[in-house]
């Protein structure tokens, strides 16, 4: 599914997600793009690819890419969404010292 979220609320688009969870665990493989999630949507997720400038920039399990980002001196600042820090580092808006500064 290509962006299947856009244009919806937080709240049907994190429907819509956990219909997708329910289609997938009936044994259906379910991969779609998403923009932007909220941090609810997020944690639905399973396995992400984080893509910047055409390259993958993490890809495994969607709770272990706030330990694979620290590992390499992005700590996630406490408070601050996942799913908007990963977006962050992956524009370039926060550096290694940026992110363990806070």
């Amino acid at each position: 599914l290509d962006e299947p979220t856009s244009g919806l609320d937080s709240t049907t688009a994190l429907h819509l997600v956990q219909l997708l969870r329910q289609l997938a665990a009936g044994g259906r493989a379910i991969i779609t793009t998403i923009h932007q999630p909220s941090s609810r949507l997020y944690r639905q997720l399973d396995v992400v690819m984080l893509l910047a400038e055409g390259h993958v920039m993490y890809s495994g399990d969607a709770n272990l890419a706030a330990d694979w980002f620290g590992h390499f001196g992005f700590a996630l600042p406490y408070g601050v969404s996942l799913a908007d820090f990963i977006l962050d580092c992956a524009t370039g808006q926060v550096v290694a010292d940026q992110a363990t500064a806070d």
